[in-house]
């Protein structure tokens, strides 16, 4: 799936960014498989993101400026008969009640349809 490969992209990008191992921008983007502009799109988002990434033409290979790692992980798992109970449609459903209620309890909305409608 390509979500999954976009995952693996870049915990391979952050691997090689905290080793000093990314090479050029064009080796780095054939190594991750990528153009070099939508590899320089991914290193400005990564930035305003946060990410302290710089580059270092003298030795040729991105860095980070501070410690910083980027991880992504995705687990999947069988949801047992009481956890699929207590998820309706991404959002969780807790003791009685619709999802409306609860989430005018967690928003302390009275007037949730008001507000929202």
């Amino acid at each position: 799936m390509q979500l999954f490969k976009q995952i693996d992209r870049l915990n391979l990008l952050d691997k090689l960014v905290s080793q000093k191992r990314t090479g050029n921008p064009e080796c780095l983007a054939r190594r991750l498989n990528l153009s070099v502009s939508r590899l320089a799109r991914i290193i400005e988002y990564l930035r305003t993101s946060g990410a302290p990434i710089q580059y270092d033409r003298m030795l040729q290979t991105y860095y980070y400026e501070t410690d910083y790692r980027i991880f992504i992980q995705v687990n999947m798992h069988p949801l047992t008969e009481l956890d699929a109970k207590a998820y309706n449609a991404g959002a969780y459903v807790g003791q009685g009640g619709s999802i409306f209620t609860n989430i005018q309890n967690l928003l302390g909305i009275n007037n949730f349809f008001k507000v929202f409608c």
